[in-house]
């Protein structure tokens, strides 16, 4: 009899890590009529559940949209099913936000900004079957003073990911202008990058949470004093470091951390944000009251839990 820790391992390879059958049957030794019968026995034993969610419905994605643009005045909400599971959300939320971009602009010289975060690498990490975008230049919004392993915030990668998945290239004298204005802190380079960054067609970002929530995923992110300086105030998400409370109030981001100038942020022509799941209810609705998010893309149930917290 088959144990339930060889189901658990074939139905994550099938259903999370998306292999084949026939890849899998390789790696095990077996056939690939046998893998069909161990992801059917998983089922049996519950190890794998299977559920099915309907489609946002038109009346309720308009009313949605209406009551995001009469609260926040929000310009367009982008909504997706979401799931109980919050990887799936990601995956879906990401999924429909590479569509939409794809979709919604066209094949034209377009300056694309880009953010970091979780969200930001699932997403340009996404391949798509749709147009490819030729014409298109990433450029880094932000960079860290200080070195970090955390593919996260290595926004030069995240670019460059996004060139390989959806055409178009990286302003690599633009990556060049930062990396040497990180090490040598120059106000004449600073200057450029900034330059650069005002004559942006739209910026892609996330929504990040506030650091006493996750303290330990940020806090080699700041100095001390400006980390401490962070958590304690009542602080509930960032965008690009600019941390912002409940009521949309911002805190410009400190230290040494080179990124787009608050008041350049709010002169972009267009700011997505990318972001789903109950634990950035209060970021999104921070987001969102700062006024520098004009398109938000979430899933249908994150955005009934905000609507529910300003009830």
């Amino acid at each position: 009899m088959i144990s339930d820790e060889r189901l658990f391992e074939v139905a994550v390879a099938y259903y999370i890590q998306k292999k084949t059958q026939v890849q899998i049957a390789k790696d095990l030794g077996v056939s690939h009529v046998q893998v069909g019968k161990y992801l059917k026995e998983a089922l049996k034993r519950d190890i794998v559940s299977i559920t099915v969610n309907l489609p946002v419905s038109k009346d309720e994605e308009g009313r949605m949209r209406s009551l995001f643009k009469e609260i926040f005045g929000l310009k367009h909400l982008v909504l997706v099913q979401g799931s109980e599971n919050s990887d799936k959300s990601l995956e879906r939320v990401v999924s429909k936000a590479t569509s939409y971009l794809l979709d919604a602009y066209p094949d034209v010289p377009t300056r694309v900004g880009y953010g970091w975060g979780r969200t930001m690498q699932a997403l340009s990490l996404n391949s798509s079957e749709l147009a490819r975008k030729t014409h298109w230049t990433y450029i880094p919004a932000c960079i860290l003073a200080k070195g970090t392993d955390n593919s996260y915030y290595d926004t030069i990668r995240l670019t460059r990911n996004l060139a390989e998945q959806w055409g178009g290239r990286v302003d690599e004298e633009m990556v060049e202008k930062l990396e040497l204005a990180r090490k040598t802190q120059s106000e004449e380079l600073m200057a450029d990058c900034r330059r650069s960054w005002q004559n942006l067609s739209f910026l892609i970002c996330g929504l990040g949470c506030a650091t006493n929530r996750y303290p330990k995923q940020r806090e080699g992110l700041f100095s001390e004093q400006v980390f401490r300086e962070v958590n304690m105030k009542s602080l509930v998400g960032d965008i690009l470091h600019n941390f912002y409370d409940i009521d949309g109030n911002v805190f410009p981001g400190q230290g040494k951390d080179l990124m787009i100038p608050l008041e350049d942020m709010h002169k972009i022509p267009t700011v997505i944000a990318v972001a789903s799941g109950f634990p950035k209810v209060e970021s999104i609705i921070g987001g969102l009251r700062s006024g520098l998010v004009d398109t938000l893309v979430t899933d249908v149930q994150t955005a009934r839990h905000v609507i529910e917290y300003l009830k």
